[in-house]
């Protein structure tokens, strides 16, 4: 392909109107994880076309559930529950974004894994990782616990549409 053609393909990509941006969280569902942070900006964003899941389990599961069933996200997210390693990769794999909306980490290895698979990543300034997203295309870096600063890099990062073959 010609790279003008290249460029028509993956704006048709990025167009098409029944392929949502999938973003997916892959973790512990503890407090500290701030998945309610990431449900709060995805919410804030419910005007977009986007889909997410969410993996892993924990005390938090509860308290996730009752936030997930906002009329807003309803519908458009999914808890996966705990996966083995093989099949949470291929979910990764398969994501146009991961989030880690933590709101401290050690070091958030899953950013790793991402960036690793070509997935962009957010995570937050209390997140070790953040020092791997140094350059814009890698991922966005978001104040954390800040919904506002979640929901405007989550916004830009659907804005960017949907991972490409090429990329």
């Amino acid at each position: 392909m010609t790279s003008s053609t290249e460029e028509r393909q993956r704006d048709n990509d990025r167009m098409d109107p029944g392929n949502e941006f999938h973003v997916l969280y892959i973790g512990q569902f503890h407090e500290w994880k701030a998945i309610d942070i990431l449900l709060r900006a995805l919410e804030a964003n419910a005007a977009l076309v986007w889909e997410a899941e969410l993996v892993g389990d924990g005390p938090e599961i509860g308290k996730l559930r009752q936030l997930y069933a906002a009329p807003e996200i309803e519908g458009r997210m999914k808890i996966l529950g705990t996966l083995d390693y093989e099949f949470a990769m291929a979910r990764l794999d398969a994501a146009d974004l991961l989030v880690l909306p933590s709101r401290y980490d050690g070091l958030g290895a899953v950013v790793n894994e991402a960036l690793m698979l070509g997935v962009p990543a957010i995570c937050t300034d209390r997140c070790g990782a953040a020092d791997l997203i140094r350059e814009p295309w890698l991922g966005s870096v978001v104040r954390a616990g800040s919904v506002s600063s979640l929901a405007e890099a989550v916004r830009m990062w659907i804005g960017h549409g949907k991972k490409t073959q090429a990329e």
